[in-house]
């Protein structure tokens, strides 16, 4: 079952929580303004896929919006990458199991950071010094590998005070390792719930003002938490496509310890 949380509300207050059950699409995101689902997704890649180009890197930025599938093995990652002057999202797996990512873009005139990578093992990795950035940019998932078995298994990035940080835990065995880029001068959205937990009700309502041909708000993922060991796992950031005004935070479960946190940048 898919359950969704608030990210932010934004000039007012949420007074009705929603309550449903969903399946996750394995279908590419409609083009902007031709949704007509309950929730607009990120574009997707599935394991058995070619990479997919996500556009042009001028103008633009791109992250994990989504992660899902059987990460037992520890060769699996799905990634976010910089490739001839394109985003790509793309994946892997050294096993038969079926993985999965879905990616958002936004259309911006910043500037991007180069990548940064936690490994399994290393201390919390200090994002200002790594990537010389400050609490007045942003900074979100680009690609997640390993064994995410054990249910302890975590990689998060999080403004800490005024220092960005990248890390992580594990208790089970195999690797794992996570990688972020940051937005210059693009600052967080100061968010009421960034986090979601396994067996959490669905709860959503991020209020903005603009519809989907000019968005306000990006959201992508910051942190992926548990067993991804059977398939049925989602993490992930969902738009509202019918009234333009609703972003959530959510996943699905079948095992145990499941958690993300996600973040919105602003205009």
């Amino acid at each position: 079952m898919t359950s969704l949380k608030v990210l932010s509300v934004v000039g007012t207050t949420l007074v009705a929580a929603l309550t449903a059950s969903c399946t996750l699409p394995v279908e590419e995101q409609e083009p902007i303004g031709q949704a007509t689902e309950a929730f607009h997704y990120p574009t997707t890649w599935t394991k058995g896929e070619d990479e997919v180009d996500l556009g042009s890197t001028t103008n633009r930025y791109c992250f994990l919006g989504e992660v899902n599938g059987d990460f037992d093995g520890g060769a699996e990652f799905v990634e976010v990458v910089k490739s001839d002057g394109r985003w790509k999202l793309r994946g892997g797996s050294g096993t038969s199991h079926t993985i999965g990512a879905g990616a958002y873009c936004r259309n911006r005139a910043k500037t991007v950071t180069g990548e940064a990578t936690w490994t399994k093992g290393s201390p919390t990795l200090n994002l200002n010094t790594a990537l010389n950035v400050d609490s007045g940019d942003s900074c979100f998932l680009t690609r997640v590998k390993g064994a995410f078995n054990g249910g302890g298994e975590r990689v998060r990035v999080q403004l800490n005070g005024s220092t960005w940080e990248l890390g992580g835990a594990s208790g089970a065995s195999g690797t794992l390792s996570a990688s972020v880029r940051c937005v210059r001068d693009e600052p967080m959205r100061t968010v009421q719930d960034d986090d979601w937990h396994q067996n959490d009700s669905l709860d959503y309502g991020v209020m903005v003002s603009e519809v989907w041909s000019e968005p306000t708000y990006g959201c992508f993922l910051m942190g992926m938490q548990g067993q991804f060991q059977g398939g049925g796992e989602s993490v992930g950031t969902w738009w509202d496509a019918l009234d333009h005004h609703l972003v959530a935070i959510g996943g699905s479960s079948g095992q145990f310890g499941v958690a993300a946190w996600g973040g919105c940048t602003q205009n």
